[in-house]
């Protein structure tokens, strides 16, 4: 089932109909509008912005976004997402494993300019997909 979590506010869960690519760092790799695609793996200690409300089925003034994380490095280490503008979480939102593609879905806030922030501890390709998000009842 999916995850839910209490805001403060009433919110009604929306799926997106497909997974959506909305981030890639493979230069062969492909956003459905072409945006935030290509860039190269993400830098060990790095802070990337990635729009995600305003794009796509993501209107804005959602207020959660479920997406998974599609990972593959050649050294272990974590990647958190978060709110852009807001302090990151303590704990990791995926754990990459050296040498293996890791999947992980998690839960978060689009910051108020509706994009999220992803930090790496390590060197590693990302993929982002937005599987669904929550909206204002």
């Amino acid at each position: 089932g999916a995850t839910v979590r209490w805001t403060g506010t009433a919110t009604r869960l929306r799926y997106a109909s497909d997974a959506t690519r909305y981030f890639t760092t493979r230069v062969s790799g492909n956003t459905f509008d072409g945006y935030w695609t290509g860039t190269g793996r993400l830098a060990a200690g790095s802070v990337t912005e990635v729009q995600l409300a305003g794009r796509g089925q993501v209107p804005v003034g959602a207020t959660s976004v479920k997406v998974r994380l599609i990972s593959r490095s050649a050294t272990t280490g974590d990647i958190t997402i978060s709110a852009c503008g807001v302090a990151a979480p303590a704990s990791a939102t995926h754990h990459v494993v050296a040498g293996q593609r890791t999947i992980a879905t998690a839960v978060v806030d689009p910051g108020v300019k509706g994009r999220i922030c992803v930090y790496s501890s390590q060197p590693a390709r990302l993929s982002i997909d937005v599987l669904g998000y929550w909206t204002p009842a």
